[in-house]
């Protein structure tokens, strides 16, 4: 995992930003009672290949209770039904079995090991169709 630091968090913050504003990626928040508990992102839209990714993440203390796969679920109908997208790939670190479990659960499909994918570390790309 990646550790979370303040720089990282604000560079983020600006990288969602940016692809905001340039059509190319959308953050929703997750919020309980004023308190941010996570987020769901399709981010690196390609317009041409009707393609994106979809990311997830949770507060430690958010995780457990299927948080994550609503809000991928949600974004996964948005990305079909409203962005006329035909794929979402999900990059998932090999060891992080709960991240494992929320691409299954939505029904992205295991299709191999990309090396050195995610912040030089190897990823699993799943990957969902839409049929």
């Amino acid at each position: 995992m990646c550790p979370v630091t303040p720089a990282l968090s604000k560079q983020c913050i600006n990288d969602m930003e940016k692809a905001r504003e340039s059509g190319y990626g959308l953050t929703y928040l997750l919020v309980h009672e004023d308190r941010c508990l996570g987020m769901g992102i399709i981010n690196h839209i390609h317009h041409a290949h009707l393609s994106a990714n979809l990311g997830y993440w949770l507060r430690p203390d958010a995780c457990g209770r299927g948080l994550a796969t609503a809000i991928c679920n949600a974004l996964k109908k948005l990305a079909f039904s409203q962005m006329n997208l035909h794929r979402l790939e999900c990059f998932v670190e090999p060891n992080n079995k709960a991240s494992l479990r929320v691409a299954e659960r939505i029904g992205a499909i295991k299709e191999g090991l990309c090396r050195k994918r995610v912040f030089g570390r190897d990823a699993l790309l799943y990957a969902l169709v839409n049929d």
